[in-house]
């Protein structure tokens, strides 16, 4: 009967152990949302915009392009650069004064 309560004894985890798998039980739907909604599509948006996307029989086929849609976009596209100095502006100074 003794060696039955020992045994028992050495098959529980310590208090810390017990609130570190709390923990971890805890945080794992925010880990898993985060990687599964957040994570991925946001990579596979990175990735899209360093390509050329295109359509074939196949689906759709990625073609890496490098930076020549931010070129475009950044050192071409004049309206953008206008777009971009608006939405500052109005997040630093968010209601007219004038």
């Amino acid at each position: 009967m003794f060696k039955k309560l020992q045994n028992q004894k050495q098959k529980r985890l310590s208090l810390s152990t017990r609130h570190s798998l709390y923990g971890y039980v805890f945080t794992a739907p925010f880990a898993l949302g985060f990687i599964l909604f957040f994570l991925t599509p946001f990579l596979l948006y990175i990735s899209m915009s360093f390509s050329d996307m295109s359509m074939s029989d196949n689906g759709i086929v990625l073609k890496f392009a490098g930076l020549a849609y931010y070129k475009i976009t950044l050192a071409d596209s004049t309206s953008f650069l206008v777009s971009v100095g608006q939405s500052l502006g109005s997040m630093v100074f968010p209601c007219r004064l004038w």
